[in-house]
């Protein structure tokens, strides 16, 4: 077998992968396959090194708690192992491809788990020390507030306002307690019947506004702004509250008190706040990604917001960087970034992708740095960066279809193609995640590959050494190869840097830019 015999099986193989075999290709691929024993071997090394091990891998993975450090993915080195294996995948893939084909089933849904999502919040501490974004699915338990506000929107379709401190426990998508702190409910005609619980009273929704104070050993108390609420509590007969009417709950009546509005955290104030904070938070980004561009190790920044709208080009900002070291934007459409008025680049169809050159001076270490918005991930590998080159040291760095963080060192081990070395981390990017801005971060000193999710370690492992890393040019969100790696997301920063980061460095990118 020839190396244009390898290489035309390698593209069947791919296309196998990917489900997209024509029928005469795939009777090309069933006839090399039973007549070479050297196409039957090397459809064994597909399949397991390609395939089987990395989803072996990442479905252990995703039972594991995180952040835990994510084994090590390598091509394998002795071969000697695979000659009694080679007539068993001859008969496995027998069995694939000469049996009547039939539609696969589909896979196994996953359960629902959220009953809320978190559409805005301003200056939040969580009690629990969780990070929690606006676009957060929120599932049934408890949130807690030391500081700050946020708007709790719930699959049912009402809207609470929590100012904090106060905590809250998630029943369901239309009812929740208040355990402690003051809500601010909306609740439209679609989400009749939202049941809050406060103290041991009950307050059901009629179609209505209105607002709860639970204040430790204080009564309750209860204010209907719009619309009607009933109100009912164990040994008290229930009483029906109309606008402009408040309670406070005693231990045997309810007591009228005057209503007061605006004791109670608005939505447009929300939003007015949150307008504020934005702008202090892109303000504060702005000096941040200024020291990111003049470090000296910076070889490539795009910011994006200050792209050439005619000539589609991005300029970069590294101070490391080559004096044509901007890029070029081919398809992908403009969209808002993280704050109003910072813009990103939407990455959406197959041909979209940004070409850039990275030349530097012999790089032994390197930092990739990555603000993304996903909105899927349908591949088995989605590109954030594709050196074109194959040569040894190359780089590629990607998101697998489980959310890991994976990159990829090309390494001569004397066969004809090179072999990806590969370090994954754990699932980060999940279907949670989806539609947040998240900062990705991936560093290699020399020895050990480490991933960073929103400032965090996700996953490292050991990796051989390069004589010399290479980028040189490359692909942002997509890369030239056979198959469909394209990226489904939103960018709006992008660097590497020619040393590797300490984790203090990328947390402290993470809070000036989240």
């Amino acid at each position: 077998m020839n190396d244009a015999d390898r290489d035309e099986l390698r593209t069947l193989f791919a296309g196998m992968h990917d489900g997209r075999l024509s029928e005469a290709d795939h009777a090309r691929l069933e006839r090399l396959l039973a007549e070479s024993a050297e196409a039957r071997r090397l459809w064994f090394l597909h399949c397991d090194i390609e395939t089987g091990l990395a989803d072996w891998a990442a479905s252990r993975e995703s039972n594991a708690a995180l952040p835990k450090p994510a084994p090590e993915v390598h091509r394998w080195r002795n071969w000697s192992w695979l000659a009694p294996l080679a007539a068993a995948a001859a008969v496995i893939f027998g069995a694939f491809v000469w049996w009547p084909r039939t539609p696969a089933a589909a896979p196994a849904e996953s359960p629902a788990y959220g009953v809320a999502v978190l559409a805005r919040e301003v200056g939040v501490a969580w009690a629990d020390g969780q990070e929690r974004a606006a676009g957060s699915v929120l599932a049934p338990g408890p949130l807690k507030l030391s500081a700050g506000a946020a708007l709790v929107e719930f699959y049912g379709g009402a809207r609470v306002v929590v100012e904090g401190p106060a905590e809250l426990r998630l029943m369901t998508a239309g009812e929740v307690e208040l355990i402690a702190g003051k809500i601010n409910a909306h609740v439209p005609t679609q989400a009749h019947g939202f049941t809050v619980l406060a103290a041991g009273a009950k307050v059901v929704d009629h179609g209505t506004d209105f607002g709860v104070i639970v204040n430790g050993a204080a009564p309750s108390e209860v204010h209907v702004f719009t619309g009607e609420v009933e109100v009912s509590r164990a040994g008290n007969t229930p009483r029906i509250m109309h606008e402009d009417e408040a309670v406070r709950i005693e231990r045997d009546a309810f007591a009228a008190i005057p209503s007061a509005r605006p004791a109670f955290l608005s939505e447009e104030e929300l939003a007015r706040r949150d307008l504020a904070n934005a702008s202090e938070r892109f303000a504060r980004w702005r000096e941040a990604s200024g020291m990111l561009s003049d470090d000296a190790g910076a070889v490539v920044h795009y910011l994006f917001d200050d792209a050439d709208g005619a000539q589609r080009r991005l300029a970069n900002h590294g101070t490391g960087a080559a004096p044509d070291g901007g890029a070029s934007i081919i398809g992908g459409a403009w969209t808002e970034g993280r704050w109003p008025g910072k813009r990103a680049l939407e990455f959406r169809g197959e041909g979209d992708r940004v070409r850039l050159s990275a030349s530097s001076p012999k790089m032994t270490a390197v930092t990739l740095l990555a603000w993304v918005r996903v909105e899927a991930l349908p591949r088995w590998q989605n590109v954030l960066l594709s050196a074109d080159s194959e040569q040894p040291g190359a780089l590629r760095w990607h998101l697998t279809q489980h959310g890991e963080l994976r990159l990829e060192i090309a390494r001569d081990l004397g066969r004809p193609q090179v072999d990806w070395e590969a370090v994954n981390s754990a699932p980060f990017v999940t279907p949670d995640r989806f539609g947040q801005w998240l900062l990705l971060a991936t560093t290699f000193d020399g020895t050990t590959i480490r991933h960073y999710g929103n400032g965090q370690l996700i996953g490292s492992g050991a990796s051989f050494t390069p004589p010399e890393l290479h980028i040189g040019t490359a692909e942002l969100g997509n890369w030239r190869g056979g198959t469909q790696r394209h990226l489904a997301a939103a960018m709006d920063e992008f660097a590497i840097l020619s040393r590797a980061m300490g984790a203090e460095e990328i947390r402290a990118v993470y809070q000036a830019g989240k």
